[in-house]
């Protein structure tokens, strides 16, 4: 059976950072009222595997929990509602998904009202231009607003010219610019020099795209073409709840939201482990602890668990 989630590739030498996290401080509710809206989320997901008899899902893929990216199944579907995907869930189960056609697009959020079409599906809530890029890509964004991008991210160059991530993060996080990151850097081949020229140009574009869509909301919209009963269910897929990819991360005061955070609760604290630090303080009730403390406590809730599943004798 497919794992619900896909499991990220293990990083060798990746220092994570660990902490408890008191439930009853201000970050601590918050963290808590994520969960239990991840826990709504993913309970409306369930449910709609059950609808249609499938074993397991892979979630959303920007989201931190909810909504359904692909089915599985024990036995091959029905053909006309799914068909399957080339991807593989990280157990080598086959994958489906709606057997529909589906193109997405995106438009200024002030101009949703006049979408109009059969067989389309619009966001119901606003998305800024962050979230809207990471569902469409950046040029669909840039077109919605009348400007056309020649370049790809920044980032992605600076990644083939071999910046380290760290480096890149800065950049990303407007703490170096990019001329401060070549500057140093010797260009021999000339493979190289072409993607410096890439990424000075990609940067320029980036700051005025950065300064066009500041402060813009956006609508996501989807047309499908399929049978009825097939747009049906890739509509109610579409329509799943979903908790923003990062919510979690930003209520324990962790700024990235590329790898949601592991967690989990004892005792009246939240357990945490990051990939990158927390902000918050003692006062906020964050408390750093060793990853010691952190795997005994873990077994300690692992323990508690399983007697909770033992049967009760009479």
């Amino acid at each position: 059976m497919a794992k619900t989630k896909s499991q990220p590739k293990k990083r060798e030498g990746v220092p994570a950072a660990f902490y408890s996290l008191d439930a009853q401080s201000e970050h601590g509710k918050q963290f808590k009222r994520v969960l239990e809206q991840g826990v709504e989320a993913d309970n409306k997901a369930f449910s709609l595997l059950e609808e249609y008899g499938a074993t397991a899902r892979i979630p959303e893929m920007y989201a931190d929990f909810g909504g359904i990216y692909a089915f599985v199944f024990n036995e091959e579907p029905d053909k006309d509602l799914f068909r399957a995907i080339s991807e593989k869930s990280t157990d080598g189960d086959t994958l489906y998904i709606p057997n529909v056609q589906a193109e997405d697009y995106v438009c200024l959020w002030e101009k949703a009202d006049e979408l109009k079409g059969d067989n389309m599906i619009k966001s119901s809530k606003p998305f800024t231009a962050t979230q809207a890029m990471m569902l469409v890509g950046r040029k669909k964004v840039g077109l919605a607003l009348g400007m056309e991008l020649k370049y790809t991210s920044p980032a992605e160059l600076l990644n083939l010219l071999g910046v380290k991530k760290e480096d890149i993060d800065l950049y990303i996080n407007n703490k170096v610019s990019v001329q401060d990151l070549l500057k140093n850097r010797l260009f021999v081949s000339r493979r190289d020099k072409a993607y410096r020229t890439l990424v000075i140009g990609a940067d320029k574009e980036t700051r005025q795209f950065e300064k066009v869509i500041e402060g813009k909301q956006f609508c996501v919209y989807t047309i499908a073409k399929g049978t009825d009963e097939a747009v049906a269910l890739f509509f109610k897929t579409r329509q799943l709840p979903v908790v923003p990819q990062g919510a979690l991360n930003q209520a324990a005061g962790i700024s990235d939201n590329s790898v949601r955070c592991a967690f989990f609760g004892l005792n009246g604290k939240f357990y945490i482990c990051s990939r990158f630090t927390s902000s918050l303080t003692e006062t906020d009730g964050m408390f750093n602890i060793t990853k010691e403390e952190y795997m005994k406590v873990l077994e300690e809730a692992k323990a508690k668990y399983a007697a909770a599943k033992q049967p009760k004798s009479k």
